[in-house]
């Protein structure tokens, strides 16, 4: 086996690049091959992202010697699909938030892969930041927590194109889109990690005639302590991040995604912390999963999936109380 995690990518957009350029910079891990579609070839990504083997089938990415991992960043919907196929041809995963479309077809992949002993993994950058995991250790400085409030809101340069009458992936029930899968879920992730599954859930939000919710707010409660998370792709807003204690506050700047930085405030006393030395923040979360798939640490690696497990159930939990339905769900 070589001594990197070798991978090969599947998607063409921005995140891809974003995660490519953050392999770059860990020396555990390398793009070994990019799969395009007939109209992608020759297009100039595979430049891009710096990659020479170029695969215009699936069939022929997963056939590739020199790919261990194959990730995933498609459209929601076909998360699933092509994750199951690629673990049914023997590849390690790592698959782009939201993991998939319900917590039947987290199950399906999880427990494929654990009984066929291949690494899978969300690729969902926050829970393996520093600032994240630093920020966990001093919750308890800012005394009993009563509150936590969350906003991430991205206007989403989609939404005029779904007004004027089209219909963008991202908006599109049929591709398992909306405000909560795509946005929101940082918070729902954060909240989760931090404080494990809430005893009840509720989602208020505010939908396109198609069924598709545009912004929302989702209710997360733990035993007296309430937890407020807001996303929405049809407006913008100053995104946070905030614990409320009764000795003091934390709270994440610009918001969960990317948590560039913390703020800890007991007192009169208040702390910027930053222990990231990385801009790309995608770094952390390839350099975890390079880590873990060159020891063979199937434990970390069960621990992940038991989280992203979590945070699925919880979603179905919340797209039914709003009663948001994806093709993938019918």
């Amino acid at each position: 086996m070589s001594n990197k995690m070798r991978i090969g990518t599947i998607g063409t957009g921005v995140i891809v690049e974003a995660f490519a350029a953050a392999v770059k910079l860990c020396e555990h891990a390398e793009i070994t091959a990019v799969y395009l579609r007939g109209d992608e070839v020759n297009g100039g990504f595979e430049k891009k992202i710096n990659v020479d083997k170029t695969h215009t089938t699936l069939e022929s990415l997963y056939g590739d010697s020199n790919v261990d991992v194959v990730y995933i960043a498609t459209p929601n919907s076909l998360h699933y699909p092509i994750a199951k196929a690629a673990l049914e041809a023997g590849k390690n995963v790592i698959c782009e938030k939201p993991f998939t479309s319900n917590s039947k077809e987290a199950k399906d992949l999880i427990d494929y892969a654990k009984k066929n002993d291949l690494f899978l993994f969300e690729a969902i950058s926050i829970i393996h930041m520093p600032n994240f995991k630093d920020l966990r250790k001093r919750m308890s400085e800012v005394g009993d927590l009563s509150i936590i409030q969350a906003n991430y809101s991205q206007y989403s340069s989609k939404y005029p194109a779904l007004k004027n009458g089209e219909l963008p992936n991202v908006f599109n029930p049929d591709f398992s889109g909306g405000a909560l899968m795509d946005i929101n879920i940082y918070n729902i992730h954060g909240i989760i990690s931090l404080f494990d599954v809430p005893e009840k859930v509720e989602y208020k939000a505010r939908k396109h005639e198609n069924g598709i919710d545009l912004s929302g707010i989702a209710y997360l409660h733990y035993n007296n302590l309430p937890c407020v998370c807001i996303g929405a792709k049809d407006s913008r807003s100053m995104n946070y991040f905030q614990i409320q204690g009764n000795q003091g506050y934390i709270n994440i700047p610009n918001g969960i995604n990317g948590v560039n930085s913390y703020e800890i405030c007991v007192g009169k006393e208040s702390e910027t912390v930053n222990l990231q030395d990385k801009e790309n923040w995608w770094f952390y979360e390839v350099d975890e999963f390079a880590k873990v798939f060159l020891n063979k640490d199937y434990d970390r690696s069960h621990e992940l999936l038991e989280h992203s497990y979590k945070v699925m159930k919880v979603i179905d939990d919340l797209k039914a109380s709003a009663n948001i339905v994806f093709k993938a769900d019918k």
